[in-house]
């Protein structure tokens, strides 16, 4: 059992049927193991990751929790098309990396 109490969601736009946060297993909901489907295309069209911390009473955008160059490192990683969308919109929405 995970001893960290912080949950990564990842919120996906299913087109004409709506958007939603992914169902997921308790013990994948780490942020290691989200950003791997994210890279691995587990998800259609993410279109936000939110992370959420109940003991601490807080959540949050994960693009506003990592380093500033982490969007430029992903994007210039990954060939998957709907990561690299969810990030560019990030980008573009919060002015994070594009150095």
């Amino acid at each position: 059992m995970r001893t960290t109490q912080t949950i990564y969601m990842v919120a996906n736009d299913f087109g004409k049927i709506g958007r939603a946060c992914v169902e997921a297993n308790y013990e994948t909901t780490d942020l290691e193991t989200v950003i791997q489907d994210l890279l691995t295309g587990q998800y259609s069209n993410p279109i936000r990751v939110v992370a959420f911390n109940t003991a601490e009473r807080w959540s949050e955008d994960v693009p506003k929790m990592l380093p500033t160059n982490f969007a430029d490192d992903a994007i210039c990683r990954c060939a998957i098309s709907p990561l690299r969308s969810l990030i560019l919109s990030n980008v573009m929405r919060e002015g994070i990396g594009t150095s």
